[in-house]
């Protein structure tokens, strides 16, 4: 009896063992295309997001939330395989969806670099519409005159407490307290007084309340080749190298 009981004990105990091992490799597996499948949904998602609100102007930085957690996935999926497969299976769903993550990555990088140009510029446009009110707003209350060039930002911002010292620089330059500049050959003068047409502001490097001409002049968007400008009757211009942002400014009144 005793040594039939232990042949049979035996491989009850074996049994249970194959159990338990086939039982976690099938919680494994699931647990690898779950993270398989976030992975690509995340990327598929962030890609698809990002396009959408891409062509609608925004950042899309909420995409690139959901896009950055996909590869979080991805390397967990991988970690999980590779510290467990000696007895796991499943190599081609994380494989699968990594490699088209990356497709999509090859895809999508060109059109970040564009996304964040466009929200530079449409930033720097900004800047200048809300100095341009100012700059109206001021020379309402002094009789008409523009402020004087050599204090331009200080007299704006007396003028308007609510202005901020950030709405002076510009999201695509690398230093400088002031980007924009004033055109000199307006000192003095009434803004009524000046062509609608004229440059007003602009984009420059140097220091705060700069003054100067065209020799100032800074294209620092699209990879140097255009910059914006603020015109006497309050509008925003682009002017660059090239057709059509490439017709002659008008500095003096």
């Amino acid at each position: 009896m005793d040594n039939n009981a232990k042949p049979e004990k035996f491989h009850k105990e074996e049994k249970a063992q194959i159990f338990s091992e086939s039982s976690f490799q099938e919680k494994s597996i699931e647990k690898i295309n779950f993270l398989a499948t976030a992975l690509g949904t995340f990327g598929l998602l962030g890609f698809v997001l990002f396009h959408f609100l891409y062509w609608q102007g925004f950042l899309a930085i909420p995409s690139l939330l959901l896009f950055t957690l996909a590869p979080l996935f991805g390397i967990s999926t991988l970690i999980l395989v590779l510290v467990k497969h000696k007895k796991l299976k499943g190599w081609s769903y994380p494989i699968g969806a990594i490699f088209i993550l990356g497709f999509l990555s090859i895809w999508l990088i060109p059109s970040i670099s564009c996304a964040m140009e466009r929200h530079m510029s449409k930033l720097c446009t900004t800047n200048l519409q809300k100095l341009g009110i100012v700059i109206t707003e001021y020379a309402k209350k002094h009789n008409g005159y523009l402020p004087a060039a050599n204090r331009w930002c200080d007299l704006l911002i007396e003028s308007d407490r609510s202005l901020s010292k950030d709405t002076f620089k510009c999201p695509a330059a690398k230093e400088g307290i002031c980007n924009y500049a004033f055109n000199e050959s307006l000192e003095s003068l009434r803004l009524a007084d000046v062509p609608r047409d004229v440059v007003l502001l602009y984009e420059a490097n140097g220091d705060w309340n700069l003054k100067g001409g065209p020799e100032l002049l800074e294209l620092r968007h699209s990879g140097g080749k255009i910059c914006f400008t603020l015109f006497a009757n309050g509008s925003v211009g682009s002017y660059g190298v090239k057709f059509p942002f490439n017709q002659p400014l008008r500095w003096k009144p």
